[in-house]
């Protein structure tokens, strides 16, 4: 064999070394990619089977069965929204303050007298305790 043809050999079979050793290394960056997918599909399937279980998802079921009934009447109303934005923040005012009252909490609004009262409560000290 002449060393021209012994150095194509060498160089071929140091080539097919080299792409054996690549393809491990791809079959273990796809394992790890798996691995890291199925770790994540695991914390999306506990997060989305204790959904349904939450106060959220029960107290907006009516509205999510309304928005499915009638989809055209809900684009209408969210592009009536689009349009006119301040109404969509009243719109949000509004509904926040009817679940207060419907839920018996009460409306605190921080004006600067509150705000004052409420930083100034943390700064006095505790009473001692006998």
């Amino acid at each position: 064999m002449s060393a021209m043809r012994r150095t194509t050999v060498n160089a071929e079979l140091h080539a097919e070394f080299s792409a054996g050793q690549g393809a491990e290394a791809a079959r273990e960056a796809a394992e790890a990619a798996m691995n890291a997918a199925y770790a994540r599909l695991v914390i999306v399937d506990a997060t989305l089977e204790s959904m349904p279980a939450s106060m959220s998802w029960r107290l907006t079921a009516p509205l999510r069965g309304f928005a499915s009934r009638y989809p055209r009447f809900v684009r209408g109303v969210l592009a009536f929204i689009e349009r006119h934005p301040w109404l969509g923040r009243d719109a949000a005012l509004l509904a926040r303050n009817i679940w207060r009252i419907a839920t018996l909490r009460p409306v605190i609004r921080r004006t600067p007298l509150a705000a004052t009262a409420a930083d100034r409560s943390s700064c006095v000290p505790s009473p001692p305790q006998s």
